[in-house]
């Protein structure tokens, strides 16, 4: 019989990766390994860095809107912002209000309302 000198053979041995059976994959060369690794590094930081501009922008936008833009009437009827952001260097006045008004409208907060008197 042709086929019975087969049946004595041993099957194959598998192979082990970590004790487990058949799940190791062909080894990475340990330089692509490490390249892969600082990509997905890479990936990770920049996905952290988008998170905390979203939180940032999102706290900017609440500092506008909540505080600075809120107005408020006084008993006899008149309006007033009563969270207001001061500067005693009259050459600094200029870039901080734009600076203020950048801030604002990068963060998408709504705008201040301007009231006439």
């Amino acid at each position: 019989m042709s086929g019975d000198h087969n049946m004595n053979q041993k099957p194959p041995v598998k192979s082990y990766c970590g004790g487990k059976p058949n799940y190791c994959e062909p080894s990475i060369p340990p330089a692509r390994h490490t390249a892969f690794l600082n990509d997905i590094n890479t990936i990770r930081e920049e996905m952290q860095q988008e998170e905390r501009n979203a939180e940032l922008r999102q706290c900017v936008q609440e500092f506008f809107e909540k505080y600075l833009n809120r107005v408020e009437v006084t008993e006899e009827g008149q309006e007033f912002s009563p969270i207001t952001v001061s500067c005693c260097r009259a050459a600094m006045l200029e870039p901080l209000n734009n600076l203020l008004g950048r801030m604002a409208k990068l963060s998408g907060a709504q705008p201040k309302v301007t009231y006439d008197f």
